[in-house]
């Protein structure tokens, strides 16, 4: 099990995984859908919404660490807009 990782390496993680194991099939069958990649286990759960996909990933590992993807893009979400202050949200 892997232990207190931060939000970049569970991120690191998810796309090395999404490269090595899971792109090539799901850009053929799944493209705009969302993949919920298991960090820990290795494991994926495809759903055609984000909140699908993350509900039906946290029902089957409670425990997991998650990465999302939208299948066929660079993000699963864009943000838009202006940002003021600490840009080192991710450290919280």
């Amino acid at each position: 099990m892997l232990t207190a990782m931060t939000p970049t390496e569970v991120a690191a993680i998810g796309e090395r995984l999404y490269d090595e194991k899971f792109r090539l099939g799901c850009e053929q069958t799944n493209w705009g859908d969302f993949i919920a990649i298991d960090v820990e286990s290795e494991g994926s759960i495809v759903r055609p919404t984000s909140s699908s996909a993350l509900e039906a990933a946290m029902r089957a590992n409670p425990s997991g660490l998650f990465h999302l993807i939208r299948i066929g893009s660079q993000a699963a979400f864009q943000l838009r807009g202006r940002f003021h202050g600490s840009q080192n949200w991710l450290s919280r």
